[in-house]
């Protein structure tokens, strides 16, 4: 029979135990409720103690209880797939992260959190700009006339042309939307986009709860205006995810696992030999080697976070030598990435 633990949605301020009538995650019949922990409570359900696949329905299950949860409270969202063994963890947890909690309540209480996307059709900006644009019409006319003869400066000038035109058009375009949508605006952060186009926009909006209305009325209005060049995507309201200034690792097997073999280690190894093959490998993928190469800085990134979770796992089981296999592995922990909040 699988292991039950506590799978934690997300902190909110609320003294009294109370239950959600909304499913949990793989146990719809377990209804998520509150661990209160003085004036604060986790919210959490009774769930499997696996290591949970990002999968559309456990996706739609997470955020299922967090939307409810947003109905009667601020909520601080947790990362997917966190969970503690028992509820005793839990009110260890909360207390161990009580003054990251307090900060992070003050800058979101209020608040929500809406992900926009503009994609921009760039067939229609490429003939709004040759039909336009006076000196590229004259060169494409020059050019007709020539022929087979025509030169290959031109054509290149042409090319350079265009290029200045279109980024000058998006960055007109992203101004437009700025101006429109940062009256109800309170802070931006860039969100990644994993296809090879990115959109001209791809950002998740701090908004007030009170300004949601206006919000959408405002990029409604985008739409219409922009019909045709621009697309605009939106998600919201949600738990302000990429505003929190709470930020957890999660020291379990899985992730432990991944991080072993981002530093290219084996199953037992000791502290010293971790921190060697960290400085080898960040030493081979350092930025200051690498300028202007954006995958040699994401494996550095991808490098340090792997140390950082080896270190806090190094700290929390201190051995002279590690045993990586699971039947050896410690306690999942969960624990503040005090680093990441500055």
């Amino acid at each position: 029979m699988t292991e039950q633990g506590k799978y934690i949605y997300g902190i909110i301020e609320e003294k009294e135990r109370r239950e959600l009538q909304v499913p949990g995650i793989l146990n719809p019949s377990g209804r998520p409720y509150t661990v209160p922990c003085d004036n604060i409570s986790a919210v959490v359900s009774e769930a499997p103690f696996i290591a949970y696949e990002t999968t559309e329905e456990n996706m739609l299950a997470h955020n299922r209880v967090l939307e409810e949860v947003m109905k009667s409270y601020d909520v601080i969202p947790l990362r997917f797939g966190t969970m503690t063994r028992t509820e005793t963890e839990v009110l260890e947890f909360l207390e161990g992260i009580r003054p990251s909690l307090e900060a992070s309540f003050k800058k979101l209480k209020g608040k929500c959190e809406f992900d926009l996307t503009v994609s921009i059709n760039e067939k229609e900006l490429l003939q709004e700009i040759s039909e336009t644009t006076a000196e590229i019409k004259d060169l494409k006319a020059k050019l007709m006339e020539a022929g087979g003869q025509a030169k290959l400066e031109d054509r290149i000038l042409i090319g350079k042309l265009l290029s200045d035109e279109i980024t000058k058009k998006k960055i007109e375009f992203v101004q437009s939307i700025g101006q429109a949508l940062d009256p109800y605006v309170l802070e931006k952060v860039p969100l990644k986009y994993r296809r090879d186009t990115p959109p001209l926009l791809n950002v998740a909006l701090l908004v007030e709860k009170e300004k949601i209305k206006d919000l959408e009325q405002a990029i409604y209005r985008l739409g219409d205006y922009f019909e045709g060049k621009l697309h605009f995507k939106y998600a919201g309201p949600l738990p302000p995810y990429n505003f929190t200034e709470l930020k957890l690792l999660v020291i379990n097997y899985e992730t432990i696992s991944e991080a072993r073999h981002i530093l290219r280690l084996g199953e037992q190894v000791t502290a010293k030999e971790i921190k060697q093959a960290y400085r080898e490998l960040a030493n081979e993928f350092h930025p200051d080697k690498h300028q202007g190469n954006s995958q040699s800085e994401e494996e550095f990134k991808k490098v340090a976070h792997a140390y950082k979770l080896l270190a806090k796992y190094c700290e929390k089981n201190p051995q002279e030598r590690y045993d990586f296999k699971p039947e050896n592995f410690g306690e999942t922990v969960v624990v503040v990435d005090r680093e990441d909040k500055a």
